[in-house]
């Protein structure tokens, strides 16, 4: 597969590009892209992998605000909510 290149105007959608982000929140996402980067081995099963991305988007964005899990078959999963939420809700 041939990766494009686009620059980011390009690659997002509009209601995206309207939001704004302060310098903190552009400089944290920064730092644990190239934290991510660093860890990453090629060598390295699937499963490993998964766990540097979830421990990526929980660092950067999403600890404290929503649960990124498992759910059925699916391997991550970004949660609305706290897991403990989420568990006494009836299965849908």
């Amino acid at each position: 597969m041939k990766l494009q290149m686009l620059s980011p105007a390009k690659s997002l959608s509009k209601a995206h590009l309207r939001q704004s982000l302060r310098r903190d929140q552009i400089e944290l996402f920064k730092a644990n892209l190239a934290r991510l980067l660093d860890k990453v081995n090629e060598k390295e099963s699937e499963e490993h992998l998964k766990n540097l991305v979830s421990e990526f988007l929980k660092e950067t964005w999403y600890r404290n605000a929503f649960e990124i899990n498992t759910k059925e078959r699916a391997d991550l999963v970004i949660h609305n909510g706290p897991m403990s939420l989420l568990s006494s809700l009836p299965p849908s």
